[in-house]
């Protein structure tokens, strides 16, 4: 999975419009144009105080906004220097529209995820590396043209992505509230599960039939292979809806992985059957299923991996298969309620923190079994 990192527009007339248009590689497939009207009233420049920002060099990167305006516009400098990267924009709750401005050339994955009013990102028209269509900010910073970010509180519960779009980018939709529906088309290539993680209400993926490297089944997201690396056919699990109500979910036979963060935020879901087609699963895969009680897992997995259980406070038992040679730190951290855990006698290694806050638990490991106060026994048996 490729996952890249990327950048709103300055207005101080009483109503104005933008109009963006992607550099030669995408008008080759469509052209953007974007209407966004607002008044000086209602969006001002916001004052270098109200940020979290830091020097890097001749420019400033900014890592939070503390002020309390709905609408703004990011300042172009901070004490005569220009601001080049937003980092972050930290978690404000009042932040609805929020505009770039030209000398912004970086930003980071997830610099808007937790602005969980945010309605719409503008960019200046003359910035070359991001621009916004219809509020949610895109780039092609690095050749390929790239969904950025999709605000968190955007109106509408159905999106469909622009045709010409070919990554859409890390986190580029986590934390979003309304979006329930999501329409891909196939000019996507590049997308993981950390894309949709805690998208709360999302329930549907749908992806153009014509689409080569993806596909979705009963509203799951799933990635195909032709040859992988040489080794034949692979299907993975992409995303699973995290606003999905359905209690219980079967993983296709023949799916060989389960992406990281593919089921991440997932509060409703309670049994999970993982076939012994899968071999791999992602970090975080799981992480936060507050109500996930019951997993079944694959013969033939390879490994748990960091967190990938983490917070997953309702999981009561769990059985690692013989095939398991390694626990990642943190991968059953926060499971409050875990009981019972069976080891295979092929482990080789148990992460940091696999267990931490696990205060019932009782794992059984060749024969014998270790509670959470003597579980530092455990670790130093398997970490030889």
């Amino acid at each position: 999975m490729n996952i890249k990192k990327m950048t709103v527009s300055l207005a101080l007339a009483s109503a104005m419009t933008l109009t963006a248009v992607t550099a030669a590689s995408y008008a080759e497939t469509t052209t953007v144009s974007v209407t966004m009207e607002y008044s000086a009233a209602k969006a001002t420049e916001a004052k270098s105080y109200e940020f979290d920002y830091a020097r890097d060099g001749d420019s400033y990167t900014i890592s939070g906004y503390k002020g309390k305006s709905e609408n703004i516009i990011i300042p172009s400098k901070i004490n005569g220097k220009p601001v080049s990267t937003i980092k972050s924009m930290g978690n404000s709750t009042t932040l609805k529209s929020v505009t770039i401005p030209s000398c912004v050339d970086s930003i980071w994955g997830g610099a808007f995820d937790q602005c969980s009013s945010l309605e719409s990102i503008k960019v200046d028209s003359k910035n070359e590396n991001y621009f916004s269509k219809d509020g949610v900010l895109f780039t092609n910073i690095f050749g390929d043209n790239c969904l950025y970010a999709y605000p968190c509180n955007r109106k509408g519960t159905t999106y469909t992505v622009p045709s010409g779009v070919e990554e859409i980018n890390h986190r580029a939709f986590s934390g979003t509230k309304n979006l329930q529906n999501l329409k891909i088309p196939s000019s996507v290539k590049n997308m993981s599960g950390s894309c949709f993680a805690d998208s709360e209400s999302l329930r549907n993926i749908t992806v153009d039939k014509k689409n080569k490297s993806f596909y979705s089944k009963n509203g799951v997201l799933f990635q195909k292979y032709e040859n992988y690396f040489n080794t034949g056919k692979r299907i993975e699990l992409i995303a699973y809806p995290t606003g999905r109500t359905n209690g219980k979910y079967t993983i296709p036979d023949g799916v060989n992985k389960i992406d990281i963060y593919a089921f991440s935020g997932c509060k409703k879901i309670k049994s999970v059957s993982v076939p012994d087609s899968v071999k791999d699963i992602g970090g975080s895969a799981f992480l936060n299923c507050t109500n996930l009680k019951k997993i079944v897992l694959s013969k033939n997995l390879s490994s748990i991996d960091p967190s990938t259980f983490e917070g997953c406070s309702s999981l009561e038992s769990i059985t690692v298969p013989e095939t398991a040679t390694m626990i990642g730190y943190d991968a059953f951290s926060g499971c409050t309620s875990l009981k019972n855990v069976e080891l295979p006698s092929t482990l080789t290694l148990i992460g940091p923190n696999a267990f931490s806050c696990c205060c019932y638990v009782k794992v059984t490991y060749k024969g014998k079994t270790y509670n959470y106060d003597n579980i530092d026994k455990l670790l130093k048996k398997v970490n030889k």
